[in-house]
C-alpha cells in the first residue's frame, strides 16, 4: 500500500509568453443555471477566446463548431454521470470551450488528442461550494478526465479498498461502456490525501484512495495507458483520468513469443537493477514537516527490461558530481530593500521602474512564514525600464519568496519574453555551474557543505519524430541549465534538492526552488546492508509483469511498440531500507 501526500495546487510562472487558443461557448446568463438535461444544443454561438499572458481575453469571430456526434454522447455521458451521484444532479452548466491542441498554435497533447472539448459545473446558485470539470476528446466525444470538489465534504479516513475498487468499477463501466473490457484491474494499491484552506493555517486534510485499470492489447497492459480513479470514503469520484491515446493501431505491437521468462530476468538481475543509497522521509510525518525524520535506503533506478534480450533499458538518469560549497549567508532578506539588492546581484536589474507588490502569509509547515515580492515590469513604462537597467531588458516579473521569520530565500523565478525562433546556449554547462555555486554560497548559512550536483539533459529527439511539428520551445530545449543539488550527510545525499535553472543566453539564474527542509536524524550508512543483501531482498518481495512500451514524444509516437518486463507494481515507487533490509513502497 501506498501513501502519496500531500497534493498542494500550485501557481506555476509561465517562461514565456504564450497565447491560449481556445473555442469558448458564450452561454447567456439564463443558460447557466440550467442543468445539462441532453435537451440544450452544445454548440450554440461558438467563437473562438484568444488571451496571453500580458493581456486579457479577446473575441473573434469563428464559424467551426464541435462535431454534432461529440455533443451528443457528451452530453449523454454526463447526464449518466449525474446519475451516478445525487450531489452531482445537483449541478449547473457554467461553462463550455473546445481546445485547440493540434500544433496550430504551439500546444500538443501527450495522448495524440487534436481538441478538447471542457464542460463545467459548479453547485446550486444558493450554496456555490462545488465544482466539477468533464474533459471529452474533442473528435470522438470519449471522457478522457473528469475532476470535482467540493469545500463542504469531509474524509478524515480512507476508503476501504474493495469499496474504492466496486466504486471506481461501477464509474468505469458506465464511461465506457462495450471499451470497458479493454481494461484490466491493475494491483496496485494507492492511498493519499488533498490539502485544502486558506492559506493562513486552517488547511483541511480530504483523503482518498486511487484505483488503476490498465488498457489491454492483445491482452497484455501498455505502459503508461489506463484510468486512474480517486475514491473518497463518501463514494465520490473526485478524479479520473484516462491516459493514453483513444485509437490504438495493434498491428505496430508485437506478439509475445521468444520471450525471456520471469525466471530467467531475475537470475540476471546483474544487467539491469542498479541501487544507490538515499535518504528519504521515514514515514512517521508528513513529507512537508521540518521535523520528518530520514530513513536510509537503496532506490532503485532500473525498472524496465528489454522482454527479449534481458537487458536494463537506459533512462535519462542525470549525471551526478560531488562539490564542496562553502556558504556565507549573504542573501538575507528583511525588507524591500534587501529584495532590491538581491535582485540586482542576481539578474543585474534595477526594479524601482518595475511595479512592485508584497504579500505575507503564515504558510505552512514547509515554508513557515512567508513573504512574498513580486515585481511586474510596467508596459506603459517599457522603454524606461531598458534605458535604466544594466540587466536583461526583456524580463516580464520577478517573484522572491523568503521566510519571513530568517530572511532565508525560499523560492525565486525571472519571467522573460522570448523572442521566436532557433536558440543556441551563449555560456559553457562549467560557466552555468559557477553561477550556481555562487548563488547557493549566498543563500547557506555560513559553513562548509558537501553537495551532489545532478544536471538534467534534455532527452534527446528520437530518429522517429518529425521535427517540423515540434514546438520551438522543445527545439530550443538545451538553451538553458537545469540543476538538482542534493546536501549529503555521511556521504549519502538527503532526497530534498535545490532546484535551479540557469539561462542559457544570459548566464543569470532564471529560478530557484529551496523552501523544503532537510531531514532530521540520519541513519549512519556504515549500518547498512551491502548492496548484493539489498538486491536479494527486493527481488525476493517484487513480481515481474509483462508489458507494452509504445515510446512518445510531445504527442508524437513510435511506430512499434517493444515488449517490457516492469517490475510490479507498476507506478509504485519501491525501496529497500538500507538497515533492515525490508522492501518499502515509498510515502
Amino acid at each position: 500500500m501506498r501513501e502519496i501526500g500531500p497534493f498542494r495546487s500550485m501557481a506555476i510562472p509561465m517562461k514565456e509568453t504564450l497565447s491560449r487558443i481556445t473555442l469558448a461557448l458564450l452561454l447567456t446568463p439564463s443558460m447557466l443555471s440550467v442543468p445539462v438535461d441532453g435537451d440544450t444544443p452544445i454548440a450554440e454561438a461558438a467563437s473562438v477566446s484568444t488571451s496571453t499572458a500580458d493581456a486579457g481575453p479577446s473575441i473573434l469571430l469563428f464559424e467551426n463548431q464541435p462535431y454534432p456526434e461529440v455533443v451528443t454522447k457528451s452530453d449523454a455521458t454526463l447526464k449518466t454521470l449525474m446519475s451516478l451521484d445525487h450531489d452531482l444532479s445537483r449541478m449547473k452548466v457554467t461553462g463550455k470551450q473546445l481546445e485547440l491542441l493540434d500544433g496550430t498554435f504551439g500546444y500538443w497533447d501527450p495522448d495524440g488528442h487534436k481538441t478538447l472539448w471542457h464542460i463545467n459545473l459548479s453547485g446550486p446558485q444558493a450554496e456555490n461550494h462545488g465544482f466539477a470539470t468533464a474533459t471529452f476528446d474533442g473528435q470522438k466525444g470519449n471522457l478522457i478526465r473528469f475532476n470535482w470538489h467540493d469545500d463542504t465534504w469531509t474524509s478524515e479516513d480512507y476508503p476501504s479498498k474493495d469499496f474504492a475498487i466496486a466504486q471506481a468499477t461501477t464509474f468505469l463501466r458506465l464511461v465506457a461502456g462495450e471499451e470497458y473490457k479493454q481494461f484490466s484491474l491493475g494491483d496496485s494499491d494507492f492511498i493519499s490525501y488533498s490539502l485544502s484552506g486558506d492559506g493562513r493555517g486552517n488547511d483541511k486534510k480530504y483523503h482518498f484512495r486511487t484505483v488503476q485499470f490498465q488498457r489491454l492489447v492483445k491482452g497484455i497492459p501498455v505502459l503508461n495507458s489506463g484510468w486512474t480513479i480517486d475514491v473518497d470514503a463518501n463514494g465520490h469520484i473526485i478524479n479520473a483520468n484516462n491516459i493514453g491515446p483513444l485509437i490504438v493501431d495493434e498491428s505496430i505491437f508485437p506478439a509475445a513469443v521468444d520471450l525471456k521468462t520471469a525466471e530467467e530476468i531475475k537470475n540476471s538481475a546483474d544487467k539491469w537493477l542498479k541501487l544507490r543509497l538515499i535518504y528519504n522521509p521515514d514515514g512517521t510525518e508528513s513529507i512537508f514537516s521540518p521535523s520528518a525524520k530520514a530513513r536510509l535506503v537503496y532506490a532503485v533506478d532500473s525498472y524496465l527490461i528489454d522482454a527479449k534480450t534481458g537487458e536494463g533499458i537506459s533512462s535519462s538518469v542525470p549525471s551526478r558530481e560531488i562539490i564542496t560549497i562553502h556558504g556565507n549567508g549573504e542573501s538575507l532578506i528583511r525588507n524591500k530593500e534587501d529584495a532590491a539588492r538581491f535582485m540586482e546581484k542576481v539578474v543585474q536589474l534595477d526594479v524601482d521602474r518595475m511595479e512592485l507588490h508584497i504579500d505575507s502569509a503564515p504558510g505552512d509547515t514547509s515554508t513557515g512564514p512567508q513573504t512574498t515580492y513580486n515585481w511586474m515590469m510596467n508596459t506603459t513604462d517599457a522603454t524606461s525600464l531598458t534605458r535604466t537597467s544594466s540587466g536583461p531588458s526583456n524580463i516580464r516579473s520577478l517573484t522572491l519568496a523568503v521566510n519571513s521569520e530568517t530572511g532565508k530565500v525560499n523560492n525565486f523565478y525571472c519571467a522573460v519574453d522570448r523572442n521566436e525562433g532557433k536558440k543556441e546556449p551563449k555560456i559553457t554547462v562549467a560557466q552555468a555551474q559557477e553561477t550556481l555555486i555562487t548563488f547557493l554560497a549566498s543563500t547557506l548559512e555560513k559553513g562548509e557543505y558537501e553537495m551532489e550536483i545532478h544536471r538534467y539533459v534534455p532527452e534527446k529527439i528520437p530518429d522517429w519524430v518529425d521535427r517540423s511539428k515540434l514546438p520551438q520551445d522543445v527545439l530550443n530545449s538545451n538553451t538553458d541549465y537545469t540543476f538538482s543539488v542534493n546536501r549529503l550527510y555521511q556521504g549519502v545525499p538527503d532526497w530534498r534538492p535545490y532546484s535551479l535553472t540557469i539561462d542559457g543566453e544570459t548566464g543569470k539564474l532564471s529560478s530557484f526552488y529551496g523552501q523544503v527542509a532537510q531531514l532530521k536524524d540520519h541513519p549512519d550508512p556504515s549500518k547498512a546492508i551491502i548492496p548484493v543483501q539489498a538486491k536479494t531482498a527486493f527481488l525476493k518481495q517484487s513480481d515481474l509483469q509483462l508489458i507494452y512500451e509504445w515510446p512518445e514524444f510531445y504527442g508524437q509516437r513510435s511506430p512499434r511498440a517493444y515488449l517490457r518486463y516492469i517490475i510490479a507494481k507498476p507506478l509504485a515507487i519501491r525501496q529497500i531500507d538500507a538497515i533492515t533490509g525490508e522492501v518499502v513502497t515509498l510515502k
